[in-house]
């Protein structure tokens, strides 16, 4: 992965980069109404893998782009049931330390 800005990266303390495996699954769950609790149908997501990196400002260039690697699990790795999931998709988080706001971008992944 390639991170870079057009203003580039001097001024920056570092920046954090977050990769996340999320699966979301359709669950019943209690909730409080007007005539006592009921059950409802819910999308809740769990993370099933996650990876962070960091680079400090030494490590950054000020102009141009700088690079982060992850070794992505295989599907045996990743935690939580396997096949009841409604969506798989990966979320990834630039926190630039010193800078903006964060960026996150969200990828789907299907079977």
């Amino acid at each position: 992965m390639h991170i870079g800005s057009g203003r580039g990266l001097a001024g920056l303390r570092g920046i954090e980069v977050r990769l996340r495996c999320i699966d979301a699954f359709m669950e019943e769950r209690e909730v409080a109404g007007q005539e006592g609790p009921t059950k409802e149908t819910m999308r809740i997501c769990y993370v099933v893998w996650e990876d962070r990196r960091e680079i400090a400002a030494t490590g950054l260039p000020a102009q141009g782009e700088a690079s982060v690697g992850f070794t992505l699990p295989s599907e045996r790795d990743l935690a939580g049931p396997w096949g009841t999931w409604v969506e798989r998709y990966w979320d990834l988080e630039v926190l630039r330390h010193g800078g903006a706001s964060p960026l996150r971008f969200r990828v789907l992944v299907y079977p």
